[in-house]
């Protein structure tokens, strides 16, 4: 078996690797000072509006706030390192993935009604909890409140918890169809858990590939441009990156950078449910004291339960930005406590409570930038600028990876003028938040007077490529994935050869 330098498995199942062929030697070089000093200019100004209704000039129109949630959703069923840590250089040889790095839904069906037969109930349908306002259910609980569920981490907040709750609602749903004999004779027993969890995962993977991909990635962006032109072709497109013949692997490079562009979307706070002027208020910040605001791993209240038309847009097209008539009537006055919450810009600063997280949470440092960059850098990550010239596509000025001052969006320190260890070097998880952020920087270049609230942001350049060639490589890797079964021809529930976030939420009913 091959390792890198620092003992890294390469292209074996359920280890972490280099992606690219990136070895030590690639490690871009900084110190903690000046990684920490980075993250904390990365904090927007603590609002004291916040959380607040509306209109955000800080909203990505691109990206409805729910897929915010279903990107973590996503990230727990690929990853899960329970090892490596700052305070232990050597934890990052041995750290190794607890999940399979496939997208197989092991976060939901744990391992399976045979080994875990308290998450399930007759003909394989999976358990659920308590029903909460707007006909949403909690997920299965014991009688201290804790998640019976494949992952608890699922049970972070109370928003990808309950996103955790409707895949088990589409998975009970696909078993009925199995019992009625939807396209097949009638299904029982094992044969109808294992049919709809087949299904079930296909429709996630199109999901992932035709709903979510779209809406944080530029398909144009000349990195990922021909991955997308082969898959729209039905194709198996050709992969730079992830390295055909590797095996399936969890690209370190994704999982410890480029995924977590996410951060960058979180808004201080959300409204999970519509009321009417002067009703119960439901909006709320993500952290309020030690077990306040979002914060999971306990039983939701009934009134916690979602209304999904303020987490996903029901006529915004994947890869289109929210605007015209759809926009102003989405933004109308009145309309704040019903209107479609939007992700925050993929952008180079992050909301002021994730400055801070709770010592619950996380502490040493307790600021995700700065978590975010030293485990880059206990990685032994390479520099955006390396990926860039590995992809031979064009580098990003080093004046134009920088961040606010003031949180304007016009007063800019650049990157190399915060610490010359950065000048050509830049962190890879800042480098993609930069480079996605170009679009408003180079928006505002154009029209000074060019509104905020019409511009979005998504993952382009060595960002997108990343991020595509992860999703597409592993399943690619995965021979009973939706591009490889059936010769790569899929047909969802609906009659369609694609699969949406929108369809998944009106078929159990939620929208």
């Amino acid at each position: 078996m091959s390792t890198t330098p620092h003992g890294l498995p390469t292209g074996v199942e359920g280890k972490f690797a280099h992606i690219g062929g990136f070895t030590d030697a690639d490690a871009a070089t900084h110190s903690d000072a000046a990684l920490t000093d980075l993250a904390n200019r990365m904090m927007l100004t603590l609002d004291p509006n916040d959380p607040k209704d509306g209109a955000d000039d800080e909203e990505n129109l691109f990206v409805p706030a729910g897929y915010t949630y279903f990107g973590q959703f996503v990230d727990h069923d690929l990853t899960f390192d329970t090892i490596s840590n700052f305070n232990d250089a050597g934890s990052a040889a041995r750290a190794a993935d607890q999940r399979t790095p496939r997208f197989d839904l092991d976060n939901v069906y744990g391992r399976g009604p045979d080994d875990q037969p308290y998450m399930y109930a007759e003909h394989g349908q999976l358990l659920l909890g308590d029903s909460l306002d707007n006909h949403v259910p909690d997920v299965a609980r014991n009688a201290f409140g804790r998640a019976i569920i494949g992952d608890p981490r699922n049970d972070e907040n109370s928003i990808v918890v309950q996103l955790q709750a409707a895949m088990i609602l589409f998975h009970n749903h696909m078993i009925n169809r199995a019992l009625d004999g939807d396209g097949t004779p009638p299904l029982g027993g094992s044969q109808a858990f294992d049919w709809a969890r087949r299904r079930v995962q296909h429709h996630y993977q199109r999901l992932i590939l035709d709903d979510y991909l779209p809406r944080i990635v530029d398909p144009e962006s000349t990195s990922v441009k021909p991955i997308f032109d082969a898959l729209r072709a039905g194709a198996k497109p050709t992969l730079r990156l992830f390295g055909q013949g590797r095996g399936a692997y969890m690209p370190l490079e994704f999982s410890v950078a480029a995924y977590r562009f996410g951060h960058s979307m979180i808004r201080p706070g959300y409204r999970l449910a519509t009321e009417a002027a002067g009703g119960t208020k439901k909006l709320i910040s993500i952290f309020k004291g030690v077990t306040g605001g979002l914060r999971g791993f306990q039983r939701l209240a009934r009134d916690r339960g979602i209304d999904w038309h303020l987490f996903f847009h029901k006529g915004l097209v994947a890869g289109e930005a929210l605007s015209g008539a759809a926009l102003a009537a989405n933004n109308a006055d009145g309309n704040a406590r019903s209107r479609t919450q939007f992700a925050y810009k993929i952008d180079t600063m992050l909301v002021d409570p994730i400055g801070h997280l709770p010592p619950a949470v996380a502490s040493n440092p307790s600021n995700l930038a700065a978590r975010n960059m030293l485990r880059g850098k206990l990685f032994h990550l390479p520099s955006g600028q390396t990926v860039a010239r590995a992809l031979n596509i064009p580098i990003v000025d080093d004046n134009k990876l920088s961040v606010r001052v003031g949180d304007a969006f016009d007063n800019r320190l650049a990157l190399s003028k915060i610490n010359p260890e950065f000048a050509g070097n830049a962190p890879l998880w800042f480098y993609t938040l930069a480079e996605a952020e170009q679009q408003v920087i180079e928006a505002y270049a154009a029209d000074p007077k060019a509104d905020p609230k019409t511009l979005g942001t998504r993952l382009t350049g060595v960002g997108a490529a990343i991020v595509v060639e992860t999703f597409v490589g592993l399943m690619l890797a995965d021979p009973d994935s939706v591009l490889n079964v059936n010769n790569g021809v899929f047909t969802s529930i609906n009659g369609a050869p694609s699969f949406s976030m929108r369809e998944l939420l009106t078929d159990i009913g939620a929208f």
